[in-house]
């Protein structure tokens, strides 16, 4: 008998190949990034005076209209105020897992998702809603 296959040899290659194949085909995927982290992150910025870096953390449109300049001379003037809001969101944030919700844009045609255990999941069939940018639609003729 060959000593290669006394040994085993092909058993392990076979094993082996087997064992890539299922870890190839396995999905991967990275765990989601938690929110929270975020609302953390902001609250650090702002417990620790770096109001320039909380306003880095705020997306557009939670801007106001302020640019990072407005956003400083606002911070130093309602610290106090900025940082209890700040807290209580941080507070609610780590009691429950914030609900995640993506907006998908392709063309004029718009999808809201939202997180769930199994996924990213439609809250509507596609089409279903008007963008919220459409003219209502006139009432019906009587």
């Amino acid at each position: 008998m060959n000593p290669a296959i006394r040994n085993g040899a092909p058993l392990r290659r076979l094993a082996f190949a087997a064992t890539l194949l299922a870890a190839c085909s396995a999905p991967t995927r990275a765990p989601e990034p938690d929110p929270a982290d975020a609302v953390a992150a902001y609250h650090r910025a702002l417990v620790e005076g770096r109001p320039g870096e909380a306003f880095g953390l705020l997306h557009p449109d939670a801007r106001e209209g302020l640019d990072r300049a407005g956003f400083e001379a606002l911070y130093a003037r309602q610290r106090d105020a900025l940082l209890a809001q700040a807290e209580r969101l941080l507070t609610l944030a780590r009691a429950s897992r914030p609900e995640q919700r993506a907006r998908v844009v392709v063309g004029d045609t718009e999808a809201e998702l939202v997180l769930t255990d199994e996924g990213w999941r439609l809250t509507a069939p596609v089409g279903a809603r008007p963008p919220p940018d459409a003219p209502a639609e006139p009432p019906p003729p009587q």
